[in-house]
Parts: structure tokens; sequence; C-alpha cells
């Protein structure tokens, strides 16, 4: 059964969420990543990243309803980075970006209306708010008892 103290909790809270303030809403998006923009230098990975965000644009300015969604090849952590970067930056309220789960590695990358946009973030706060409960274990139940003004009377407790 895991268990976080409470010193620990913020850390816990900004690994689950990667924002450092303690305020969440539905919508927050991450905002680590965007002051830390990252650049390219390698010609093999300009090239791919060109490639690839060619055909995310193709798909993002075409009106055909049959192109929806594109996914981005297995890459490495660095190179999926960018592509939320570069994604997010330039379609911030038309785009999703999810992890395929049939191919380990890869993303697509998905043309979405602004109310499938919310509702895609509004899906993912609550796998981050589940993730965060399963994280912070028995350490929700001390922190419930603190919160607790009554009495607590135990029998047989050491």
């Amino acid at each position: 059964m895991p268990y976080v103290s409470a010193k620990n909790k913020e850390g816990l809270k900004n690994r689950v969420y990667g924002v450092s303030n303690t305020a969440k809403s539905a919508v927050t998006v991450n905002t680590s990543a965007s002051s830390n923009k990252i650049s390219l230098t390698k010609p093999s990975d300009i090239e791919f990243m060109k490639i690839h965000l060619t055909n995310v644009h193709d798909m993002m300015t075409s009106n055909e309803n049959s192109l929806t969604e594109y996914t981005v090849p297995p890459c490495n952590g660095f190179l999926r980075r960018y592509v939320y970067q570069e994604c997010e930056g330039t379609y911030p309220d038309t785009i999703a970006i999810v992890k395929d789960s049939k191919v380990p590695n890869s993303l697509v990358v998905k043309k979405v209306t602004a109310e499938m946009k919310h509702h895609h973030d509004i899906q993912i706060m609550q796998q981050k708010d589940s993730q965060f409960q399963n994280a912070m274990g028995f350490g929700l139940v001390f922190e419930l008892l603190t919160q607790y003004t009554g009495v607590i009377v135990g029998h047989n407790c050491l």
C-alpha cells in the first residue's frame, strides 16, 4: 500500500501535474514545457521533423473529413517532446496529441474542435488526478483525519 508523507506530497504533485503551482483546473496545460523551448541540431532530426510536421500541417489545413489524424512514427522522447511543442504552439485549440497504444514510442496527432479539445483536456486532468490519488495512497487517510476537527477514539490502538 503506497504512502506519501506530507512533505513529499508537493514534489509528487509537481511530478504528476507538471506544474509548480498548487492550483489546478480542468484545462491547465503544462506551462513548464513552453518556458524551456527546445531546438533541433542534428540534421537527421531536423529532416525527420520537417517531413512529419509538414504532414501534420497538411492534415490541419485540409478540408477533407477523412484526414483527422496522423501517426508520427516511433522516435525518441526528445523528438516526441518537440512534436508536442510545435503542434501545441501552432494549433493550440484544434489539435490533440495522444500516445499510440498499438505502437510504442509513437504519437497520434488528431484534428479536433475546440469542444473536443476541452473534453480531451478534462480527460487528461482526470487521469492525472487518478494517478495522484493512487500515488498518495494511505497518506490521504491521514490528510482527512487532520482536517476532521472532532474527537477520534481508537480502541486497542497503539
